[in-house]
């Protein structure tokens, strides 16, 4: 299966959330903006939170294999 840009594309992965999560703190999540009732964690939405959780994923190299 190739994922590209513009398909509509849904995918299941079993991540501990501590590993993905690590560096952020409770004060970042409750001043995160909300979008529709919903914290939305994007480049442009939350982006200091962005920056963080796509760090930890990059960092996780040697139990995953990602690909921006």
């Amino acid at each position: 299966m190739a994922i590209t840009s513009g398909a509509g594309n849904n995918v299941i992965v079993a991540m501990n959330p501590a590993l993905l999560t690590q560096g952020v703190s409770q004060t970042q999540l409750s001043g995160a903006g909300v979008t529709g009732g919903t914290i939305v964690i994007s480049a442009s939405s939350n982006a200091n939170l962005y920056a963080i959780l796509m760090n930890n994923l990059r960092n996780l190299h040697d139990k995953a294999e990602f690909h921006h």
